[in-house]
């Protein structure tokens, strides 16, 4: 007689949630990969670590806000596609045309920006997903976020050489600069507190 198993009874899964990387800069250098041949998993607390992809995930983060965490990545969907780096990594068709559908599912990290910052108005905001320059970063500052995080630029930087990645940052610093300037704020708090960006209906 066939018994199926109940979910207590299955042993522990894990998935990937894409809150953490560390990685040697050798391997990205010479394999061109943030994983190596020896891959260590981080067990996340839930309580700690939202990616908000969905609506139920903003549920949830407004469900920690109420509790009181500390900061908020919003990680809106322009950055790292899971499902493109599993559709690359499938070894049947089936599971690389799902990779390839869903390669762009997520919220935009505009959006995540402002509807974060909506329903917590006071909470430190860190906005990444898909930024790519210093203009990019200005217009997550100007709509509501206080840090933005850029892996993409650098990584493919760092596997160049260690000046291309301080050349990077340079030019970075310059390109928030020249916003600065085209925009006549003073400094990034003034960009923060302006009407630099209007909203542009389709």
């Amino acid at each position: 007689m066939l018994r199926s198993a109940v979910r207590q009874e299955l042993p522990p899964a894990f998935h990937r949630e894409g809150s953490l990387y560390i990685s040697r800069r050798d391997v990205v250098m010479t394999q061109n990969s943030l994983f190596g041949a020896r891959v260590i998993g981080y067990e996340m607390d839930p309580a700690r670590s939202v990616n908000i992809d969905t609506p139920d995930d903003w549920q949830m983060a407004e469900r920690l806000i109420e509790v009181g965490i500390g900061a908020i990545d919003v990680a809106g969907a322009g950055g790292t596609s899971w499902a493109r780096v599993e559709s690359e990594r499938a070894s049947d068709a089936r599971q690389r045309r799902l990779g390839q559908t869903f390669a762009n599912w997520g919220i935009p990290t505009a959006d995540c920006i402002l509807n974060a910052r909506r329903v917590a108005p006071h909470l430190p905001l860190i906005a990444s997903g898909g930024l790519r320059n210093g203009l990019d970063v200005a217009k997550t500052l100007a709509l509501g976020a206080d840090l933005a995080g850029l892996a993409f630029p650098f990584l493919r930087a760092a596997h160049d050489s260690e000046a291309a990645v301080a050349a990077l940052a340079d030019v970075l610093i310059a390109e928030l600069r020249t916003v600065l300037f085209c925009t006549g704020q003073g400094n990034l708090a003034e960009l923060k507190q302006g009407k630099s960006l209007e909203r542009a209906d389709p």
